[in-house]
C-alpha cells in the first residue's frame, strides 16, 4: 500500500479469524496495523482455533475481545470512517433467524463489554506502566543507544560476547506473565460487574 500510495486513501479491515489462520492472534494484527497507520476497521467474529478454516463465529471470548479493544483505545478510534462489521454466518447447528439475531447480540455485548475493559485499563494506566517499566532499559545507557541509531550488530557484537554472565543474568527480569493475566482477569471481572 505505501510502495503505491494506497495508504492515503486505504485502510485495511481485520478479521480476528484471519488472525488465527495466520497463527497470530487478532491483537497482534490490529497493533501492528495501527502502528503502521494503516487500522481501518474490524471485522468482529472469531474462529475456532482448532478447526483450521475460516468458520466467521460471532464473537464471544471476553479476553479476546478486551484485547482488541485494547488496542483500538490505544489508537483513539478504530479508524478514520471504520467500524465493527460482522463477516459471521450461520453455523451448521445454529442457522435459524433467532440464532442470527442472538448472534449478533453476543457480538456486540462481546465487544463493547471489551471495550468498557479497555478503557478501565486505560484509565488506571496499569498496562502502560507495565509496557514502561518492561522497555525501561532502552531509555538509558546501551538500549537508548542501539534506540537512537547509534550502535549498529558491529558495535553490538564485541560488547555483548564480551559481557559476563552474571551481567546478562543480572538485567534479565520477569515479566510475571501470570500475575499479568490475573490483572487483566480481575479487571474483567470488576469492570464487567459494575
Amino acid at each position: 500500500m505505501r510502495e503505491y500510495g494506497l495508504d492515503k486513501d486505504f485502510k485495511l479491515n481485520l478479521e480476528g479469524n484471519h488472525a488465527n489462520l495466520a497463527m497470530h492472534t487478532y491483537q497482534h494484527e490490529i497493533r501492528v496495523a495501527r502502528e503502521a497507520g494503516l487500522l481501518g476497521s474490524l471485522d468482529a467474529n472469531q474462529g475456532d482455533k482448532l478447526i483450521g478454516w475460516d468458520i466467521d463465529e460471532y464473537p464471544s471470548n471476553l479476553y479476546e475481545t478486551t484485547a482488541a479493544m485494547w488496542e483500538v483505545v490505544q489508537n483513539g478510534s478504530i479508524g478514520p470512517r471504520g467500524g465493527l462489521n460482522f463477516d459471521a454466518k450461520p453455523r451448521r447447528t445454529s442457522f435459524k433467524p433467532v440464532d442470527l439475531f442472538y448472534g449478533h447480540i453476543v457480538g456486540m455485548d462481546s465487544f463493547a463489554a471489551g471495550l468498557r475493559v479497555a478503557a478501565a485499563m486505560k484509565e488506571d494506566g496499569f498496562l502502560d506502566d507495565l509496557v514502561k517499566q518492561r522497555y525501561a532499559s532502552w531509555d538509558e545507557g546501551f538500549g537508548k543507544s542501539i534506540e537512537e541509531g547509534k550502535e549498529n550488530f558491529k558495535t553490538i557484537e564485541p560488547k555483548v560476547l564480551d559481557m559476563p554472565q552474571s551481567e546478562l543474568r543480572a538485567s534479565t527480569q520477569s515479566d510475571h506473565l501470570e500475575e499479568v493475566k490475573d490483572t487483566i482477569n480481575h479487571f474483567i471481572i470488576e469492570t464487567l460487574a459494575k
